[in-house]
């Protein structure tokens, strides 16, 4: 039986294509990836095991995010999640903290402008990949892509600079 949590991703694309009947191609990929597709859960497993310091050292939002990942996908959490996410919410139905923030932490700091946040969040990829496909391309990651490509979104060559980064080290 297929474990995301154990899986190497050969075995996750060997149980994709068991289950699809197909070979994994990026062609065949859109009518078969779901979030409980073999696939998604391995790289899920992956995204949670890569925040369990964060979730061991107390940290509320990795525990919710990879619980919510978690759900999404089908998938059951790992003792150690669980665990973490039981005792949080223990606190609060044990009355030992006032509320769900106390218990894992506000959702964003104190200043946090969120129209700003999900501008980012919307546009982070999209930057990324025109700053990508022009530099493949032959352009130089320099201010003047950056200000090029930042008015396709409205934004600064510094802010359209920062975003790309930020995607960059998201994607690994």
């Amino acid at each position: 039986m297929f474990d995301p949590w154990t899986a190497t991703a050969l075995e996750a694309v060997q149980e994709q294509t068991r289950q699809a009947g197909v070979p994994v191609t990026l062609k065949a990929a859109a009518g078969w990836l779901t979030w409980h597709s073999p696939l998604c859960q391995w790289e899920t497993a992956q995204d949670v095991k890569k925040r369990r310091e964060a979730v061991e050292a107390g940290d509320g939002l990795a525990i919710l995010s990879s619980m919510r990942d978690c759900a999404k996908c089908g998938m059951i959490a790992p003792e150690w999640l669980a665990d973490a996410f039981v005792n949080r919410c223990n606190s609060v139905f044990d009355l030992k903290v006032k509320s769900w923030d106390k218990a894992f932490g506000k959702p964003f700091p104190k200043g946090r402008q969120l129209e700003t946040a999900r501008e980012e969040r919307e546009k982070m990829f999209l930057i990324y990949a025109a700053v990508h496909s022009r530099h493949q391309a032959g352009e130089r990651i320099d201010k003047a892509l950056f200000e090029s490509v930042g008015e396709m979104f409205d934004m600064g060559a510094t802010r359209t600079e920062e975003i790309f980064y930020k995607a960059k080290r998201t994607i690994g």
